[in-house]
């Protein structure tokens, strides 16, 4: 997205994307193996101490979110469903209203952020949930089944072709999907599903992430643990293609390209609150 723009803005400049999973942008940044880094987690003190070079840039941010088909009733799922869907115990879930009529539980295949910042929340600690493929739960419907997915994309078409299953995926993806429902989701240690009004979840994220006071109960905002930074990593001596290209990117011109990606920008995280 953002590197093709700046192509096309630069002509005779050439730049290379690659994935690589969990911490492999960090890590390859440090190494010098690459020039620019991307992380959906800011760098932890360890890798600093391997890489006391390192200068991180926060370009936007997002945050993880709960599916379901357009076809199943459910809207709210809680701290807990969730939690007996994706941990690795086998269980009778016929007996819990919420996801008594689930079938199908979708995960991620690769090591992601998406999947650590969600592992890391259900079960402190964890960068995982792949012991959730082994359990073998049970529900009105008989037994659950559990499918592993690579990437956000996958996820979603798995859960838009299973009516009845449960998946994760960065907010960005599930925004504009007409075949997903994003699921309003009630905490650990709350009575109240955020946001209230799932058709302005964006909003609830963005206030969020701007630590904003929750003076409505928190209603309107979203779930902290489950929110991200998305942010460039380099060496102290970048050079000048990689510092113009990471100004490009948190100029307010670029405000566009992540909003068609439902991602938010470090532009829109800056303005004022709307109220």
């Amino acid at each position: 997205m953002l590197a093709a723009a700046y192509m096309k803005e630069n002509p005779g400049v050439d730049i290379v994307v690659n994935g690589g999973g969990l911490g492999m942008g960090i890590k390859k940044a440090g190494t010098g193996l690459t020039d620019i880094g991307a992380a959906s987690r800011d760098v932890e003190d360890s890798e600093l101490l391997s890489y006391p070079d390192l200068e991180m840039y926060r370009i936007g941010a997002s945050a993880i979110v709960i599916i379901t088909s357009q076809k199943n009733g459910i809207d709210t799922i809680t701290f807990d469903e969730a939690s007996d869907l994706y941990n690795g115990e086998s269980e009778d879930i016929s007996s819990m209203a919420g996801i008594a009529g689930i079938n199908t539980v979708i995960q991620r295949s690769e090591e992601s952020g998406t999947e650590e910042i969600f592992a890391n929340w259900l079960f402190p600690g964890k960068k995982n949930v792949d012991s959730s493929l082994e359990a073998e739960d049970y529900g009105i419907n008989g037994k659950v089944k559990q499918l592993a997915a690579e990437g956000n994309s996958e996820v979603l078409n798995l859960v838009k072709d299973n009516p009845f299953s449960i998946g994760f995926v960065d907010f960005g993806y599930a925004e504009s999907d007409p075949g997903v429902k994003i699921l309003k989701i009630v905490d650990k240690g709350s009575g109240e599903a955020v946001p209230s009004d799932i058709t302005k979840i964006r909003e609830a994220i963005l206030l969020e992430l701007r630590n904003e006071e929750h003076s409505d109960g928190g209603g309107s905002f979203y779930i902290s643990g489950l929110t991200r930074p998305l942010n460039y990593v380099t060496k102290s001596d970048a050079s000048a293609l990689a510092k113009d290209f990471i100004e490009f990117a948190t100029s307010p011109s670029s405000d566009d390209y992540f909003k068609e990606v439902g991602y938010l920008s470090v532009a829109e995280l800056n303005q004022e609150a709307r109220r």
